[in-house]
């Protein structure tokens, strides 16, 4: 559909088109298709088309909000492929462009919730390259950051799900760092902390299969943190709540290749105990 859409404009806009905006969407919009297809060649492709569309609009267009939080978009998008292929410098570089951009459009209008969002987004993915980079002290001190700012959007908008859902991504990422260097006490509050928000999803929203997952993946967190410190019958709790999240989305979809795994992983924790 996005094709047929773009079939219709034109592939691409003239210098002064003003349907630029349109096509640097559309052309992130394939860029998406195609990364959550794995199609990370033609993300890139596409991705860079936006990129540069965006750029060459807000030249024109400067003080333009939607326009630049586009290009904010688009450096990320670009950051992400990056990062995929293994290019973490790069990656990092992608992201902090993205980030001060991101700044600079709250520096005009600092109540944008879409700008504040883009930008923490930005902020967190430049801790997640500096982390696989190994550099440890300064993806924890951006990831302090990240959540400092997600706690923030989260306590101003407490009903937004997504903003609710993105501090949960954080905590469980500063848990993940933690665990990964032994620190397991600092990575079980992580854990904890991220447990909490997954639970009150959930409950919110029991059918989302969403929700279920990501509380089931933080009971095997916290239940790999309790093993880890000798709580074995905490631990089988937690592991044994995870089993019962992964039957029930195994049970509802059948064919998918993912369910089936977290069904395996689970029953496989448990014997582990």
């Amino acid at each position: 559909h996005y094709l047929q859409a773009l079939a219709l404009l034109g592939d691409s806009p003239g210098p002064e088109d003003d349907d630029s905006l349109t096509y640097a969407q559309l052309y992130q919009a394939l860029g998406d298709v195609n990364f959550d297809l794995q199609n990370i060649d033609e993300a890139a492709r596409w991705y860079g088309r936006s990129t540069a569309a965006s750029e060459a609009l807000l030249a024109r267009r400067p003080t333009d909000a939607e326009v630049g939080l586009g290009l904010v978009n688009a450096l990320s998008r670009e950051g992400d492929v990056a990062f995929e292929r293994g290019s973490f410098a790069l990656s990092r570089e992608l992201y902090q462009r993205s980030f001060e951009l991101g700044r600079e459009l709250l520096d005009a209008a600092p109540s944008d919730q879409a700008a504040q969002r883009a930008t923490a987004l930005a902020l967190f993915s430049t801790a997640d390259a500096h982390a696989a980079e190994g550099n440890v002290e300064q993806a924890r001190d951006l990831y302090l950051q990240a959540q400092d700012w997600f706690e923030g959007l989260a306590g101003a908008d407490a009903t937004n799900g997504q903003l609710q859902r993105d501090l949960l991504v954080v905590l469980w990422t500063r848990g993940k760092l933690e665990q990964g260097l032994r620190n397991v006490e600092q990575a079980r509050e992580h854990f904890l902390a991220a447990l909490a928000i997954a639970d009150r999803l959930w409950q919110l929203n029991p059918s989302n299969s969403e929700a279920r997952r990501d509380l089931m993946l933080c009971c095997h967190r916290i239940g790999g943190t309790e093993l880890a410190l000798g709580r074995i019958e905490t631990a089988r709790g937690h592991y044994l709540r995870a089993l019962a999240l992964a039957e029930d989305l195994a049970e509802e979809r059948p064919d998918n290749l993912f369910a089936r795994t977290d069904l395996v992983v689970a029953y496989c924790k448990l014997a582990d105990l």
